[in-house]
């Protein structure tokens, strides 16, 4: 992988990174829950402790990209769902945030309403990546 490559995947995980953050900020405070998944996900997306605080400070800095493949489509909207799962509840304001960031991973819009109710169902349910995936897509063949 180029140099340039791996700068543009290293942009593109802040990006998602701080669309999360923002959908945290949904209800203009990040819990403890919140803070621990975007902690250990930052963490998992190898982000550096300043990158990750200046996200955290500063997530209208980032631009919300859209993922090219199926896959990372459906991998976006599985972390956006974990995440507002991650306090045991959900808000209104948060449901709003994942229907806006569905229609913007170029989800088709007259189906977000049942694909983010699948979603949140699946998440409920304790589905792990795969079995997500698997179902998603099933889901959006039909």
């Amino acid at each position: 992988m180029s140099e340039e490559d791996k700068n543009s995947n290293h942009k593109k995980k802040l990006e998602h990174l701080s669309n999360l953050v923002k959908l945290s900020l949904a209800d203009k405070v990040i819990n403890h829950a919140e803070q621990e998944f975007l902690d250990n996900y930052a963490n998992y997306l190898d982000v550096s402790m300043d990158e990750y605080h200046d996200v955290l400070l500063n997530p209208e800095k980032y631009q919300f990209n859209i993922p090219i493949t199926k896959k990372e489509r459906i991998e976006r909207l599985f972390y956006l769902v974990k995440l507002s799962f991650s306090d045991g509840e959900i808000l209104n304001d948060e449901i709003y945030r994942m229907r806006k960031m569905a229609l913007n991973l170029g989800f088709e819009e007259n189906r977000i309403e049942k694909l983010i109710n699948k979603a949140i169902h699946l998440i409920l349910n304790r589905y792990e990546f795969e079995k997500f995936s698997k179902k998603i897509n099933k889901f959006l063949k039909k």
